[in-house]
């Protein structure tokens, strides 16, 4: 039967601010989750962005970096003359009791004048899972090569490992659940014609460090072929000559090694218990008449080999989708459009039986010229669109010759984090992106229906500020909801 499983493939960009009116202050966010630790009051975490992009913050359309700074026990020094952000992380001990709780954030000149704002933390009886374990999913494109630029470091080097092993435990730390991998994890070595040999270590030390943080519930293998350019089959020679072939679907050197490499990744898998969890994207987003028969081709093949091998499809519209009801067990919504774009999505099992599921796009397009408001919509929006998880395009994507300290980002970069030497930095956009994924998981718990149709009562629309303007709203009712039932169990 088909998967019913429905992602949403989005990008998160830097933020752009206009010109701020220097008589009105700039407004603060604030978020909370609960997890498990000692018995103890919330405690604050602070983090803040640098003086630099303080000075940044008024300039009139620009891009500007939002990298979250930790404070450190020595706190940050700010300049007087310019806006900044403090942006607070409250953790709330699993076991504190339930109640309001105050606090004041400290400032200091250096001339010894201090100032208080008062801080006002209230407290649900109400726990949610680690975000491994949401109901919505969160998956992140793998992809590793902005390592290698930024750092200087050789790809499966040990440094390049290293560092790897850090992003990782950030990536599982965020919720993600999928390990990705693509051909560089394999070693093709072709000594005759049909005559493979296949090195499968990189991927074994890569799904090593995976399951060491806790990203363990999925494999994706990264793609089959390319529909932006020739696909294209590589490997060596005994002599260990390297060759790239063009060749597609349905030719015979593509045929013979995708064959043999398909079988082989079978047995491996299998050896591991791996291959119940693996999924294979064949493609990009096909969409011509050539590209999707190109792709139908390559499943077909994949299926001769082991018809248990799960496919995904990543696709544009439901027309796409239905075009491909028997060769896709699940299906990836590239999602810049609004609800109703896709309607409903047809597909079916492989008896042709027809299945019919509802499948909204409804997270908008993050990209330059967007606010923060954004990135907090993706979750709740994503879960109302009944979709079972997000996928985020660019973890990393940081331009080769990025300089992390000018306060302005350039043209191409839209990575989640920033880098630092000690790893990866939360940036303003990822920080609420996390707050609307729990959000979507206490309003999971609560009832997704429930919980939209609050939204809809509030006056909510369309549009991301619209759900920013009523989430209070919502969350007050959904924490009152899941307190009441968890009481009662």
């Amino acid at each position: 039967m088909i998967d019913r499983a429905h992602l949403e493939l989005f990008e998160i960009r830097p933020v752009v601010v206009a010109a701020a009116s220097p008589d009105e202050p700039p407004k603060a966010d604030s978020g909370s989750a609960i997890s498990e630790s000692p018995s103890s009051p919330p405690s604050a975490e602070a983090q803040a962005d640098s003086p630099d992009e303080a000075g940044k913050l008024a300039s009139p359309r620009k891009s500007v970096r939002d990298m979250l700074v930790p404070l450190g026990t020595d706190g940050l020094l700010l300049d007087g003359e310019r806006p900044g952000l403090l942006w607070l992380r409250i953790t709330v001990p699993a076991d504190t009791p339930p109640g309001t709780y105050h606090g004041r954030v400290g400032f200091e000149t250096e001339a010894g004048r201090t100032s208080a704002r008062p801080l006002t933390v209230r407290v649900f009886d109400v726990s949610i899972a680690d975000p491994a374990d949401y109901a919505l999913g969160f998956d992140v494109w793998q992809l590793w090569s902005d390592l290698e630029h930024y750092y200087g470091v050789a790809a499966f080097s040990e440094d390049w490992w290293e560092l790897v092993g850090t992003y990782l435990e950030h990536l599982a730390g965020m919720g993600a659940r999928v390990a990705q991998v693509g051909r560089a994890y394999f070693d093709w070595k072709r000594s005759a014609p049909g005559q493979w040999q296949f090195d499968f270590s990189r991927f074994d030390r890569y799904m090593s460090l995976c399951e060491k943080v806790g990203i363990n519930k999925g494999i994706a293998y990264v793609a089959m072929l390319n529909t932006a350019a020739p696909t294209k089959v590589y490997y060596h020679d005994p002599d260990g000559e390297f060759h790239a072939i063009e060749s597609e679907p349905g030719q015979d050197i593509y045929d013979e090694a995708w064959t043999a490499f398909a079988d082989a990744l079978f047995r491996h898998c299998r050896t591991r218990d791996w291959f119940h969890n693996l999924r294979v994207w064949v493609a990009d987003r096909p969409q011509t008449d050539e590209e999707l028969a190109t792709f139908k081709r390559a499943v077909d093949l994949l299926w001769a080999v082991n018809p248990d091998y799960q496919v995904v499809a990543t696709i544009d519209t439901a027309a796409a989708a239905s075009w491909l009801p028997e060769h896709a067990d699940r299906f990836v919504l590239f999602g810049d459009q609004m609800p109703g774009q896709f309607g409903l999505l047809v597909a079916s099992d492989r008896e042709a039986t027809a299945t019919t599921a509802i499948c909204r796009t409804s997270a908008p397009h993050l990209a330059i010229g967007r606010d923060a408001r954004d990135p907090y919509a993706v979750g709740p929006r994503a879960l109302w669109g009944f979709l079972d998880a997000v996928v985020a395009s660019t973890y990393l994507n940081w331009p080769e010759g990025f300089d992390v300290d000018a306060p302005e980002v350039p043209d191409g970069f839209s990575g989640l984090v920033y880098p630092s030497p000690t790893g990866p930095l939360m940036s303003l956009r990822a920080e609420r992106f996390a707050m609307g994924m729990a959000d979507a998981e206490l309003w999971a718990m609560a009832g997704a229906e429930k919980t939209w149709a609050w939204w809809l009562g509030c006056g909510g629309e369309e549009t991301a500020a619209d759900l920013s303007n009523c989430v209070a709203e919502v969350r007050e009712k959904a924490l009152q909801a899941v307190s009441r039932h968890q009481d009662a169990d």
